[in-house]
């Protein structure tokens, strides 16, 4: 769990800086899948359409990646990203480590997912 926390803000740092790789962009889903479920159990203040636009961030960013090579992310999304960190910090000072040990393994859609999916239809 600590190597976690401290790889995220290295791996946001590195995507900022365009020096990233696949393994960066899995980490920064890990940790939207992390901080949406807990935001899902109760802990942290968000807003949920952020949390979907942080999915959509990392897909666009990825795909942006995938066609260019540079393995980084644009100003908008590295904000989005350091704002989704606070967040997560914030929720583990709230929750207990049973919490943030469950949901920080990947296992379940969150509310999050389900309005994504939502709004993908819609488009």
């Amino acid at each position: 769990m600590r190597q976690r926390m401290i790889a995220y803000p290295i791996t946001l740092s590195s995507l900022r800086l365009q020096r990233g790789d696949l393994a960066h962009f899995v980490t920064m889903a890990q940790l939207i899948v992390s901080t949406s479920h807990l935001f899902d159990a109760g802990y942290g203040r968000a807003r949920i359409e952020g949390l979907t636009e942080a999915h959509d961030a990392l897909e666009r960013g990825l795909r942006a990646a995938l066609g260019s090579g540079i393995w980084g992310i644009d100003q908008a999304i590295f904000e989005l990203f350091a704002e989704l960190l606070t967040l997560h910090e914030e929720q583990l000072h709230l929750a207990p480590l049973e919490a943030v040990t469950r949901f920080s393994q990947p296992g379940h859609l969150s509310l999050a997912d389900g309005i994504r999916s939502v709004h993908q239809a819609a488009a």
